[in-house]
């Protein structure tokens, strides 16, 4: 009877194995593309584009005012894929023919600031972190990577600009930036659609080991990634809650004395730390203040900035991500 019983046991548990292996192996389906589709601007605007991404070199502005002049019809397209709905084509995962539009942007940015447009420099540069994020949606990590180095040109653009900003000029930016952060690209999605890119690269059959190993890929790449994830979604909030202090100044001669006092006027919510889950540090001295992420690590290290590339450290709005 003990026989008979452990026989059903191992019997059953091969069964459920067996079908959850099958399950996996079953991609689920992709969400409809939106109609139209901005990917499809996208491409349109790669394939316009004219001449060479060297030529966008701010100590030869007569190229680089060529360069942005020869494009404006790329740029147009690209502006109106931002407009629309956006899903990426899940069978696509190389960016390369889209992503290198972030350099126009870039481009644009610096010709506008050549000319002391200091407002239209940063706004193209809020437009390369919202290509960033829009880029994002509906891939896996792959595309997310690619994504957040768009998004990183535009942070380090925006934070160069920043003190050349009148407090009029920092409004506008901030409103952008709160648009941005209300319509962010959740990780959680990110990581469903790696998930359903599993089963379509391993292809048919079952293959205990191999599905393990891409799985435990999968897991290892998921803590990494959503790391990157939470810096780049930092950083733009430190450079917003940047803003948003400098207007309070403005506005009133003083700094806040918590970062509540800005909700309603100049921000929508109190921002928080992605890595802590609390609001962002905030410590007033005097006219300025100290405001920063706790960083990777989530670890207050009372505002010692982290080094590039480590993991160490707090976050501030200008660290050299």
């Amino acid at each position: 009877m003990r026989r008979v019983w452990l026989f059903a046991v191992i019997l059953g548990t091969g069964a459920g194995l067996t079908t959850f292996l099958v399950l996996l192996a079953r991609p689920p389906a992709a969400p409809p593309l939106p109609k139209p589709n901005g990917y499809d601007d996208f491409l349109a605007a790669a394939a316009a584009w004219k001449g060479h991404i060297d030529d966008a070199n701010p100590r030869d502005p007569a190229a680089l005012r060529a360069l942005v002049a020869t494009n404006a019809q790329t740029l147009r397209c690209l502006r109106r894929g931002l407009d629309r709905e956006f899903c990426l084509p899940f069978a696509i995962t190389n960016m390369s023919s889209i992503s290198v539009l972030v350099q126009l942007l870039a481009a644009e940015g610096m010709a506008a600031g050549l000319d002391h447009r200091f407002l239209a420099a940063a706004r193209c540069y809020d437009t390369a972190i919202r290509f960033g994020n829009q880029i994002s949606r509906g891939g896996p990590f792959n595309n997310r990577l690619v994504g957040i180095s768009c998004e990183t040109i535009g942070c380090n653009g925006l934070v160069q600009l920043m003190p050349k900003l009148t407090f009029a000029e920092d409004r506008v930016v901030l409103a952008e930036l709160e648009q941005i952060d209300q319509t962010h690209v959740r990780w959680e999605d990110v990581v469903r659609n790696q998930r359903r890119l599993v089963p379509i690269s391993l292809g048919k059959g079952l293959h205990p080991l191999r599905w393990a190993a891409a799985w435990r890929q999968v897991w290892k790449e998921d803590r990494r990634i959503e790391t990157d994830h939470q810096i780049i979604v930092a950083h733009e909030r430190l450079i917003a809650t940047e803003l948003a202090l400098r207007c309070f100044r403005s506005d009133r001669g003083h700094a806040p004395g918590r970062l509540e006092e800005l909700v309603a006027a100049y921000l929508p919510q109190i921002p928080q730390d992605p890595f802590s889950g609390q609001t962002l540090i905030y410590r007033p001295t005097g006219a300025n203040w100290l405001l920063y992420s706790v960083g990777p690590d989530g670890v207050d290290h009372g505002g010692k900035p982290a080094p590039r590339a480590s993991r160490q450290g707090d976050v501030f709005f200008d660290s050299p991500w």
